[in-house]
């Protein structure tokens, strides 16, 4: 008898498998900014192999380019490793390839398990048969120490695992979310107004725009300061997901000195408001939406670097001379927060007037809910980006910041 247990055993087979080796990742993006996404993986240096699919990025690494993932990156909606990937077309061949997965190295014991099942085109098609069928192979594994976990309808709970189960035609993806609660959630947005922009929406629409090459960044339609704050954590290098907390930690896998030493790095790169390197200007007509604005940036600590205040961006001109380089961000209200469609046309025509006029000099990312309020701007663009924002078809029209080599980094 060696006197290992069975735990023992257990924890040398996840150094092995897991901790030991490298893994396939997919980052999940909201469609349309799959090639932003993995222009910051490169620019970020995370992983190896990586190229842009619909809906996402994949990508290969050992945990701690996980970790990385999920701390750094600002697009991404969530970090998925890749466990299995097999056909079935029957569910007694579903049933045995599912129990054969060695779930012990990938799932805790005690820690609830919540599923997010999905099958386009496949002959198994019962999303609900699934889930029932991958609960009893993980229930049943033998290698599992202790009572097995329980399981959890949330699939998007703080403190699950998640379970990612994917058919396309009859070929099935098993996957570990790394995640846990959306990475747009940041942890430091504490309101928002009604429909509020994704902060990794709004961080893919000020990258695709050249935010880092930029001098002065301005975001005079507030709101509750989505945009201000993604930018602020860019100029002052902060990763916006240095400090919470993540599905990845508990895993049976986690390394918790690989992430110490992680987040010890990142915030020894952290610029001090002094050395931000950009001058931001943020209000918004509405006091209550200034106001709102001016808690997030507090609770995110950029209350120093960037000051909402109330003024209208149509009768009080930004204070800097037109030649200015210059980024512009724009989210402006339509649908409910306006009183009819024919008036949120009218200011979507005097915001396209100001970008012709006192501003055509600037960069600006501005996001339309439709063609005609694209042909109420009518404003000549390098970009346009389609994306769902509230459930409503959006697009985004970008002229980058950096122009005619005016404002160089």
């Amino acid at each position: 008898m060696t006197g290992e247990t069975p735990h023992s055993a257990v924890a040398k087979r996840v150094r092995r498998h897991v901790t030991g080796r490298e893994h396939l990742f997919f980052a999940v993006v909201q469609p349309g900014f799959e090639a932003t996404c993995l222009e910051e993986f490169n620019f970020l240096c995370i992983g190896s192999n990586r190229r842009a699919l619909h809906g996402g990025v994949e990508f290969t690494g050992r945990l701690d380019q996980c970790y990385r993932a999920n701390i750094e990156c600002r697009t991404a909606t969530r970090i998925l490793m890749r466990v299995a990937e097999f056909r079935a077309r029957r569910f007694s061949k579903l049933r045995d390839l599912a129990g054969r997965l060695p779930w012990e190295l990938y799932l805790s014991p005690g820690t609830p398990v919540s599923f997010n099942v999905s099958s386009r085109g496949s002959r198994l098609y019962h999303t609900g048969r699934i889930e029932t069928e991958f609960r009893r192979a993980i229930s049943a594994r033998p290698g599992m120490p202790g009572p097995g976990p329980a399981f959890d309808e949330s699939p998007d709970k703080r403190g699950n695992h998640g379970v990612f189960v994917r058919f396309d035609d009859d070929l099935c993806t098993v996957s570990i979310d790394s995640t846990g609660e959306a990475l747009y959630r940041r942890g430091s947005k504490i309101r928002t107004v009604e429909a509020p922009l994704r902060e990794t929406t709004a961080a893919g629409i000020l990258l695709e725009a050249g935010i880092r090459e930029c001098r002065t960044f301005a975001d005079p339609m507030c709101g509750s300061g989505t945009f201000s704050l993604e930018a602020g954590l860019i100029a002052l290098n902060i990763p916006p997901g240095l400090f919470r907390s993540f599905a990845f930690e508990a895993w049976p896998s986690y390394g918790a000195q690989s992430r110490a030493h992680l987040v010890k790095s990142l915030s020894g790169k952290i610029k001090p408001p002094q050395e931000a390197g950009m001058l931001f200007h943020c209000s918004d007509r509405d006091e209550n939406a200034a106001a709102m604005a001016r808690a997030n940036l507090e609770e995110a600590g950029l209350n120093g670097v960037i000051v909402p205040r109330r003024a209208d961006f149509f009768t009080e001109l930004l204070p800097l001379a037109p030649e200015t380089p210059a980024l512009l961000a724009l989210n402006p209200p339509f649908g409910k927060r306006l009183s009819t469609g024919r008036e949120a046309l009218a200011m979507y025509r005097k915001l396209g007037e100001a970008l012709r006029g006192p501003f055509n000099s600037w960069g600006f990312a501005v996001i339309a809910p439709g063609g005609e309020y694209e042909t109420a701007l009518g404003l000549p663009y390098e970009k346009k980006i389609m994306f769902s924002h509230g459930g409503i078809s959006a697009a985004v029209l970008i002229r980058r910041a950096v122009r005619h080599g005016k404002n160089s980094a």
